[in-house]
């Protein structure tokens, strides 16, 4: 399927940087039109694949919650 040229558009390419290993984008670049400069980079300055520590998926509610612990029904789960 071949995408359609928007001939207004003022956008001449976009550029992705992705991480080999992960397959994760780590930069975008949109060009305009005849220019050989980003009008447009997004990127990461710094990026960890570690795991996170489970700690820092505890639920720490604050000091005066009240908590309720409650089942979900069965048909609730279902795709």
């Amino acid at each position: 399927m071949a995408a359609a040229i928007d001939t207004d558009s003022l956008v001449g390419q976009v550029r992705l940087a992705i991480d080999a290993k992960e397959h994760i984008p780590l930069r975008v670049d949109v060009y305009a039109k005849n220019t050989t400069k980003p009008a447009i980079r997004v990127a990461f300055e710094q990026i960890s694949f570690t795991v996170p520590d489970e700690q820092q998926f505890a639920f720490n509610p604050p000091p005066g919650a009240k908590i309720t612990d409650q089942a979900i029904p069965e048909d609730a789960a279902k795709d």
